[in-house]
């Protein structure tokens, strides 16, 4: 069985500041508000600095937000139609297919403990992770790649926040990844781990990347004081260092590395995943999708509008770039995983150097690996690859 998962703690706040970092687990649908059905998307994307570089001027002094937090996305939008017709697999937990954000990008649903196509629920609490991450990639306004085809896989997280036990095994995350290469996808974001996966898996991972099939993954959130820890150390295990996945940790709205995001020799990238540089700061999380109505963390709090919600951690850092990948593969689909890798981790900014970031050493920094993603240069790339 696995163990030792780093199962994303949130949370949430009713305001801008977010504390902590990762994620969690859902709320049950069953009592969602009468008018969900009614709901419509909402555009917030005045508020995600992590995709749009012409924010909202007063959430921008509000919270310190750089004027280069951003992934500089919009020409890879344009060459790319949004990742129109790429298929991306969400292994998580817990989904809102209803969401008005996502509810038509959704193509498939795989439940693997019970076989069913019911991803909703599993654990019960108050955040809806699976629903967030898949925002992040997917939502019509918040979404690195909004035109894609999303493929919802759910496994059994752990729950930080009530301490449940998760039921996970290593069968279950062979049956999953297995599954969404079945059902096609092209790309595949992991946003949990913590642990050394068991041969069985690191076999079924492998064996997806040699199809091109690209896996990505989160480095994880740090210790229970929030203190990023070095995954080169002895102990520190975490699947994102696999040779065979991408390993995102996170960077901040001042663009410079968030203080909880792990790393190592073995990460690849980072990208916007909300938080600040340094513990006790203000922190600003990346805007996402939350449960609809009252059922929402962000209950009470009326600017967005309880269907939406802030949120940090390396988990939604991971999914900033697998719709970067989406977008690269939409403009060269021939792409393999070695190139999607050493296209993303060439085509980086160098943030963080008036903070001590050194990368004089093989072009790639401590806690920063090769820099933060850059959409349009990648996708750029993708397309001179032709």
């Amino acid at each position: 069985m696995m163990n030792n998962f780093k199962y994303i703690s949130l949370s949430i706040s009713t305001a801008f500041i977010l504390s902590a970092c990762g994620g969690g687990s859902g709320g049950s649908e069953s009592s969602l508000s009468s008018n969900v059905n009614t709901r419509i998307s909402t555009d917030y994307s005045k508020y995600a600095w992590g995709i749009n570089s012409n924010i909202d001027s007063t959430f921008k002094s509000k919270y310190s937000v750089s004027d280069n937090a951003h992934i500089n996305i919009t020409s890879a939008w344009s060459k790319s139609n949004k990742g129109k017709n790429i298929k991306v697999a969400v292994i998580d937990e817990d989904f809102q297919v209803t969401h008005p954000d996502i509810k038509d990008k959704i193509i498939a649903t795989y439940n693997t403990q019970n076989g069913s196509s019911n991803v909703t629920n599993t654990n019960i609490s108050d955040y809806s992770h699976g629903t967030a991450v898949a925002g992040i990639i997917a939502s019509n306004s918040l979404g690195t790649a909004p035109n894609v085809d999303l493929i919802l896989i759910n496994i059994d997280l752990s729950d930080s926040i009530t301490d449940t036990t998760s039921t996970l095994t290593s069968a279950d995350l062979v049956e999953a990844f297995a599954k969404a290469d079945e059902l096609g996808a092209k790309v595949i974001n992991c946003s949990w781990g913590g642990g050394v996966p068991s041969q069985n898996v690191q076999d079924e991972i492998k064996r997806l990347k040699d199809k091109n099939i690209t896996v990505v993954f989160s480095s994880g959130n740090g210790d229970k004081n929030g203190k990023a820890l070095d995954l080169d150390l002895v102990g520190n295990d975490d699947e994102s260092e696999l040779s065979t996945v991408i390993g995102v940790g996170a960077s901040a709205a001042d663009n410079d590395v968030a203080y909880y995001s792990n790393y190592g020799s073995a990460i690849d990238v980072i990208a916007p995943g909300g938080g600040s540089n340094y513990i006790g700061t203000p922190m600003i999380g990346v805007p996402s999708l939350d449960l609809l109505g009252n059922e929402g963390a962000n209950v009470g709090y009326n600017l967005i509008n309880n269907d939406y919600s802030f949120t940090q951690g390396t988990s939604f850092a991971a999914p900033t770039t697998t719709g970067v990948v989406a977008l690269m593969l939409a403009v060269n689909p021939t792409l393999t995983a070695d190139r999607i890798r050493t296209i993303l981790t060439t085509t980086t900014s160098k943030v963080g150097q008036s903070n001590g970031a050194d990368y004089s050493v093989g072009n790639f920094d401590t806690k920063r690996a090769y820099g933060k993603i850059d959409a349009s240069a990648a996708v750029q790339q993708a397309e001179d690859d032709i």
